[in-house]
């Protein structure tokens, strides 16, 4: 179960990243899967940025892998 400023974080992140793709995105297949099994992309932004960069550049997101949560 998530605590209530995990779950917090989590909305803030969901929030912020609809706001930065509003503008326009290209989804780009990483053309590998993960740990399980799913397909890998990333989200290049109208603007050229990277979309998980910015969610983590403004600490709303960790990379992966990580250390453990922050």
């Amino acid at each position: 179960m998530l605590g209530r400023a995990e779950r917090r974080r989590g909305e803030q992140a969901r929030d912020r990243l609809r706001q930065i793709m509003a503008s326009g995105y290209q989804i780009e297949w990483a053309h590998r899967e993960g740990a399980f099994g799913r397909a890998l992309a990333d989200i290049r932004l109208a603007d050229g940025r990277d979309a998980g960069e910015v969610l983590i550049s403004e600490g709303l997101a960790q990379p992966w892998p990580n250390e453990g949560n922050r």
